[in-house]
């Protein structure tokens, strides 16, 4: 397979077809693609199930590659003159006295450090600013942002009087500009960072904590719209203090000096690409697929990195300090990460949002705001800080709010990706009614939150806790007591007896359509089945319910296909550890279990090849989050059913978000067994779930079928071969027209090829011209 940057991204999609099962571009891919390999900001909304990964992942690397093949093209330029060359990140220009840096941008900062750092001894260096704008100047290490004083590893004194580390500003001296010599002096013995200006001793702004002491500390500059001349130590100080000597003059066992910019910003091998997810679970995902993509790029190779809570720090930050280009992860970690300088910010050029409304809904605004304010947004042109944010609907007011802050000019890319999904999925809601189906009240033994009892005691006993038995438990809960909490424990049971007489119903009613219509085929329903519930806790009940009626045998990997129980789950939630989750995803989609538990973790982007059934044992909290829900089933034009228990009545849950697995009313952990409601302090939330679906027929723009009583699909139903693709012809005729395209296509992918190559010789002829 020859290297991507050369056939272009058409062309290594279309020679995907037979490896990878690829035909051609999506739409989201044919539309958003060019938009982003011309370097603008998009915004790309569409169905789920459309192929977004690979509208952001693939030109993303392709860029990324032609990068690294790139690298000498750079928008910085030293020179030298007996002083040390400053920071990568600098247009400087060097006179005969010294080394002048200009931080040209009136909006963002610029930085960089020097190429000799202090470990040991006591020195200085000298500042002269020699322009208006704000300057930043001080000391770091190799790890830092160079924003310097936004992580924990750089000490700087700014021009408006403040003193800055680990984000932290603090009145410190004098303001300082135009004009002004601020003297930088460092004690590695003594840990202490002092400033001076114009001779006029400042004190001490800092010391050093112990882990820092000894290690090699650079001279730092950063600017905005302001111009500095460094004097390191080659020529005399304009204001000595005591008798310290400069950087420059330092014996070699005090220093350490690199040959030109080796700090972790080199291009080479620093990240060009962050991509914020999220889950976990997406995260790993979206990672697969870049490993995926990538692996057609050779020469150089590009180099992936999952970075995500729950798994080991120390390792991802080996493999950022050995080379990563394409980072995929979560907020958290991503910021913790650029916080303690282990992730270089200064050289990302793509910044992804994906599953953007997402990651807003869980808090992450902050987050991602103060992973945007570390990246380096002073370049221009091709080297300008392109971001792009996707997901299945990108309409929202926060959406709209957050592009206007970190976008430039961003192009929007709508294909029907506004509260819509794909037309392949049936929609289906059963109505589940307390009052109409009694039998709940013979059956005590469904595991539920029971939030119920203790509030429906609390009504009728006036004494202090006791013990509740089975007769006064009849006695509060069952058909006949009108009261809501009773109800509501009864649609709670119902629902899990409603997912089995489903499963098995189905079953048998696809067994005589079966016979009539494909006489000798034998198969079975809902053998591969996404079930969504609304809790970690509500996962783990169902879990159990499901175990139980199978015989007690809980899937561990290592029962042939699990299907000796013929209700064998899994359980996506986040509740579960990593690794868990990991191999729970997995079993489900090798068919190893029937049935994958999950709550909305799941519901973003986790893609499921050929998922033919979902169901909702609870409707999402929010209507639009039903969308995400349906959109792993109906993907790539698959036919997909949607089966939405609904209560008929209010229904109460227990919803504690404190972190305590495995636990709740039944456990007794306090204080997350308070099952008062949310407004006076307890646990507890009432759901209307018909006025929800009220709000995801309006979004769906119909509204959504009933299924009968005894849950029986009509012939026409079970005649879909669900997971499949729409027998109507149309696969067909795709196939030949590819067929008839496929010799087109190859003579446009020589060209495309020889036109790239021969475009990268000259650029790289006249780089080299350029240099000389």
């Amino acid at each position: 397979m020859a290297a991507f940057a050369e056939l272009g991204v058409m062309g290594e999609i279309i020679r995907s077809i037979d490896e990878e099962g690829w035909q051609l571009p999506t739409p989201i891919q044919q539309e958003a693609i060019p938009l982003i390999l011309g370097g603008g900001d998009v915004l790309g909304a569409a169905e789920t199930g459309t192929g977004k990964t690979g509208a952001f992942g693939i030109p993303i690397l392709q860029l990324v590659h032609e990068n690294l093949q790139n690298q000498a093209s750079s928008d910085t330029k030293t020179h030298g003159a007996g002083q040390q060359k400053a920071a990568s990140e600098f247009k400087a220009a060097m006179s005969a006295e010294g080394l002048v840096c200009v931080g040209s941008s009136k909006s963002g900062w610029c930085g960089g450090r020097a190429n000799i750092a202090v470990k040991k001894g006591k020195y200085m260096y000298e500042v002269e600013v020699q322009s208006p704008g704000l300057a930043r100047v001080g000391f770091s290490t190799m790890a830092a942002n160079r924003d310097l004083g936004k992580c924990a590893n750089g000490f700087g004194y700014g021009g408006t009087g403040k003193r800055v580390n680990n984000n932290k500003f603090e009145d410190f001296g004098l303001p300082f500009g135009d004009g002004d010599v601020v003297g930088c002096c460092i004690d590695m013995a003594g840990g202490d960072v002092a400033f001076f200006k114009n001779g006029e001793d400042l004190g001490v702004a800092f010391s050093l904590p112990p882990h820092l002491r000894g290690k090699a500390l650079y001279p730092t500059v950063c600017l905005k719209d302001c111009q500095v001349r460094l004097n390191l130590g080659s020529a005399a100080f304009r204001f000595p203090v005591g008798g310290l000597q400069g950087i420059c003059q330092a014996p070699a066992e005090d220093t350490v000096k690199v040959a030109g910019e080796q700090s972790s910003d080199v291009s080479g091998s620093t990240p060009l690409a962050v991509i914020l997810e999220p889950a976990r679970d997406l995260a790993e995902q979206t990672f697969n697929c870049m490993m995926d993509y990538s692996k057609y790029m050779v020469d150089p190779k590009i180099h992936c990195l999952l970075s995500v809570g729950g798994t080991e720090i120390r390792d991802q930050a080996k493999a950022l300090k050995d080379g990563v280009h394409v980072v995929v992860g979560t907020p958290g970690r991503i910021e913790d990460l650029m916080k303690t300088g282990k992730l270089s910010c200064q050289r990302i050029r793509h910044f992804v949002l994906d599953e953007a409304d997402r990651l807003l809904e869980t808090g992450n605004l902050p987050t991602i705001m103060s992973i945007f304010s570390r990246l380096n947004k002073d370049r221009a042109g091709e080297n300008r800080l392109q971001t792009l944010m996707f997901s299945a609907t990108l309409h929202s007011a926060e959406i709209k709010s957050l592009a206007a802050k970190i976008c430039q000019y961003p192009i929007w890319v709508d294909l029907k990706g506004k509260d819509s999904v794909p037309e392949s999925v049936y929609h289906l809601v059963y109505d589940i009614d307390p009052t109409r189906d009694t039998s709940w009240g013979k059956n005590d033994k469904y595991p539920t939150d029971e939030v119920h009892l203790a509030e429906l005691r609390k009504g009728t006993i006036d004494r202090g806790p006791i013990e509740i038995d089975s007769d006064m438990r009849a006695g509060m809960i069952n058909p006949s007591n009108p009261h809501p909490l009773s109800r509501s424990e009864g649609i709670k049971r119902l629902k899990l007896a409603a997912l089995v007489k489903l499963v098995d119903n189905l079953k048998a009613s696809l067994v005589v359509v079966v016979v009539v219509v494909v006489v000798g085929k034998e198969t079975t329903m809902m053998d591969h089945c996404l079930i969504f519930c609304r809790t970690n806790f509500d996962c783990d009940n169902l879990e159990r319910h499901l175990v139980s009626l199978g015989g007690g045998r809980k899937f561990h990997g290592k029962a042939e296909k699990g299907k000796e129980n013929p209700y064998s789950c899994v359980v996506l939630a986040g509740w579960r550890s990593v690794e868990e989750r990991r191999q729970n995803l997995q079993a489900f989609k090798d068919g190893d279990v029937r049935f994958l538990i999950a709550t909305d973790v799941a519901a973003r982007g986790i893609d499921i090849s050929g998922l033919p059934y979902v169901v909702n044992m609870t409707l999402p909290d929010v209507a639009a989050n039903y969308i995400h829900r349906i959109g792993r089933v109906g993907r790539a034009d698959k036919m997909g059913l949607a089966i939405s228990f609904v209560a008929t009545e209010k229904e109460r849950v227990w919803f504690c978000q404190k972190n305590v697995k495995g636990r709740g009313p039944g456990g007794r952990a306090p204080p997350c067994d308070d099952t008062r409601d949310y407004e006076v302090g307890g646990n507890c939330i009432w759901y209307d779930e018909p006025a929800i679906l009220r709000e995801i027929e309006v979004l769906l723009g119909k509204s959504i079928e009933k299924m009968p009583v005894d849950m029986k699909l009509n012939p026409a139903l079970l005649q879909i071969k669900f997971g499949e693709s729409k027998d109507d012809g149309t696969t067909q005729r795709v196939s030949a027209h590819l067929d008839q395209l496929r010799p087109v296509i190859q003579k446009l992918t020589a060209v495309e090829s020889t036109v790239q190559s021969s475009f990268l010789k000259l650029r790289a002829r006249f780089n080299k011209a350029r240099d000389k």
